[in-house]
């Protein structure tokens, strides 16, 4: 069996290229980019969102001006040097809380979001447990709460839509809305 694509990926030492783009190129394009994820997940002001794989946080600042201060956003990330970054753009908003590590062994609350965001994660995951941390990022959501997933599909860096639809339809969640634009697949699931 050979090993999985990101067996090697040093979470914690990323190359320097992506380090450069996160902090100069990503600020400018980023914004506009989760806003239209933000759309497609009809996301409200007062919601709690669980941004999964929340990274630098340029997409969980985005959540959290939309969200206001009556909402509540919860970042998780494995990556220590990307938490950090993370936790400095979003200083200033008082209604955000950080996990570090496995999201499967951290205690964030069952059935308390209305919304959880996967965004270009589930590629870094092995495949034996994308379905368990699917299962989980279910059981995070509240009755009627969303899961938005924005992958890649490139072969080389991503997986095919269909797996994902089947991630998704395993842990019990219904396919409400879904586009594939170039390599970039986009759906939102709800938990009935």
């Amino acid at each position: 069996m050979r090993p999985h694509r990101y067996a090697d990926y040093m979470f914690e030492n990323p190359p320097l290229l992506q380090i450069a783009a996160d902090r100069m190129a990503a600020p400018l394009f980023a914004p506009g980019r989760f806003a239209r994820l933000m759309d497609i997940a009809e996301l409200a002001e007062g919601e709690r969102v669980l941004d999964f794989g929340c990274g630098g946080g340029l997409g969980a600042r985005v959540i959290a001006k939309a969200i206001g201060p009556n909402g509540r956003l919860t970042c998780v990330d494995v990556s220590s040097l990307w938490m950090g970054l993370c936790r400095k753009r979003l200083r200033r908003f008082a209604n955000v809380e950080f996990y570090l590590g496995d999201l499967r062994k951290l205690p964030v609350p069952d059935a308390d979001y209305d919304l959880v965001l996967v965004h270009r994660v589930l590629g870094f995951i092995q495949a034996g447990n994308r379905q368990s941390v699917v299962d989980c990022l279910a059981q995070k959501l509240s009755s009627g709460g969303r899961l938005l997933i924005c992958e890649n599909t490139e072969p080389r860096i991503g997986f095919e839509a269909h797996r994902i639809r089947k991630l998704a339809e395993n842990a019990g969640l219904v396919e409400t809305r879904a586009a594939l634009e170039g390599a970039k697949f986009t759906a939102l699931f709800v938990k009935s």
